[in-house]
C-alpha cells in the first residue's frame, strides 16, 4: 500500500516541476503588457488602436492604449514607465529638447534618435508618413526596456514605417468620423495592408 503512494507523490512532484519550467514560460506572455501612450484625440485614438490591433495579432502580447491631455503628461508617463510606447513629431521633439529644426527631416531624425535614447530611454522608429499640422515627421517611439522585454517588438511596429501618409490618416479619421469604431478602423487598414 505505501509504494503507490509514494509513486503518487513523486508523479506530482515531477508535474509541478515540468510545469513551472514549461508553464511559466507561456504565462509570462499572456500576462505581459505594453503599455501605449497617446494623446487623447482623433489622431491618438485611431493611431493606439493600430498599434493595438497590430501587437496583439503578430504577438499575442496584451497591449493597453492609455490617453493623456498633453505632451507633459504623456512624458512624465515614460519617465516613470507607465508607458513604453509613444507616438511623436519631429517639431514637438527638437522643441522639447531646445533644439532648432534643420531643413532637412532625415538629419532631425538622425539627431532626436541619439538625443532620445540617451536622455529618455526611447527608440526612434522610421517615420509612419504622415507629417501633421506641424509638417513634421512623425514616428512611433519605443523604450530601452520593453525591447529588451521584446525584442522582436520595434520589427512589429516597423512594418507601420511610410505606410500611414497624410492622406491615409485623414481617410481613417473621417470613416470614424462617420461612424465606425476606432478598432474596426484599425483593423480593416492592417487586413487592407496584409499586416494581419
Amino acid at each position: 500500500m505505501r509504494v503507490p503512494n509514494i509513486f503518487n507523490a513523486g508523479l506530482q512532484l515531477i508535474v509541478m516541476i515540468l510545469c513551472l519550467f514549461i508553464a511559466s514560460p507561456v504565462a509570462s506572455c499572456i500576462n505581459s503588457e505594453i503599455n501605449i501612450g497617446v494623446l487623447d484625440s482623433e489622431e491618438g485614438r485611431i493611431m493606439g488602436e493600430i498599434m493595438v490591433v497590430l501587437i496583439l495579432e503578430r504577438s499575442g502580447v496584451r497591449p493597453m492604449v492609455k490617453f493623456f491631455a498633453d505632451a507633459k503628461q504623456l512624458y512624465s508617463a515614460v519617465r516613470t514607465k507607465k508607458v513604453e510606447i509613444i507616438i511623436e513629431n519631429t517639431a514637438n521633439a527638437l522643441n522639447l529638447v531646445n533644439m532648432q529644426s534643420k531643413d532637412d527631416s532625415l538629419e532631425n531624425i538622425q539627431t532626436l534618435k541619439q538625443i532620445y535614447k540617451q536622455d529618455k530611454g526611447l527608440i526612434w522608429l522610421n517615420p509612419l508618413g504622415y507629417t501633421g499640422k506641424t509638417n513634421a515627421m512623425t514616428s512611433l517611439l519605443v523604450s530601452d526596456d520593453i525591447i529588451k522585454k521584446f525584442p522582436g517588438l520595434p520589427r512589429v511596429l516597423g512594418k507601420l514605417s511610410g505606410l500611414i501618409d497624410n492622406q491615409t490618416l485623414n481617410r481613417l479619421l473621417a470613416e470614424v468620423r462617420r461612424g465606425k469604431k476606432d478598432r474596426r478602423a484599425a483593423k480593416d487598414f492592417l487586413v487592407a495592408q496584409r499586416l494581419i
